[in-house]
């Protein structure tokens, strides 16, 4: 059975990692960017270059419904320190597993973001920094 994720912010790593997760055999069901973003309502593969997906890219604001429909197993965010802290608490509700590729958190950002996968106790990904070297490295 494929993994199935959720995508927060469809801006280049978004995009990206869409690309990759489609070709690794994962099924991207939910595509995610902030409200006004121009990508809404386009298709998030045919955004990352590859063949559509029939997953259109829809607003920021209706999270929780978008997460009760697509049950990703895992929601990876890429969007921005504010929007990934509030995304947070709807994604830790719903008990869903995390990657936060999200850089530039305040300190008080960062301490709410980890006090919510702390609470909820789902599993999560905290890595400004992508690379495997790096990853391991740390």
């Amino acid at each position: 059975m494929a993994i199935k994720i959720a995508m927060l912010g469809m801006g280049r790593m978004g995009r990206e990692i869409v690309r990759n997760a489609a070709a690794e055999g994962m099924q991207v069901v939910a595509a995610v960017d902030s409200d006004d973003s121009p990508s809404i309502g386009q298709d998030a593969g045919t955004l990352a270059g590859i063949s559509p997906l029939g997953v259109n890219v829809a607003g920021a604001g209706n999270l929780m419904d978008i997460l009760d429909r697509a049950t990703p197993d895992v929601v990876v965010d890429f969007s921005g320190p504010e929007a990934c802290v509030k995304n947070s608490a709807i994604i830790c509700e719903n008990k869903i597993n995390m990657v936060v590729g999200t850089t530039g958190f305040s300190d008080e950002q960062m301490g709410e973001l980890t006090k919510n996968i702390e609470n909820a106790g789902i599993g999560a990904v905290i890595s400004p920094n992508m690379s495997v070297g790096v990853n391991v490295f740390w």
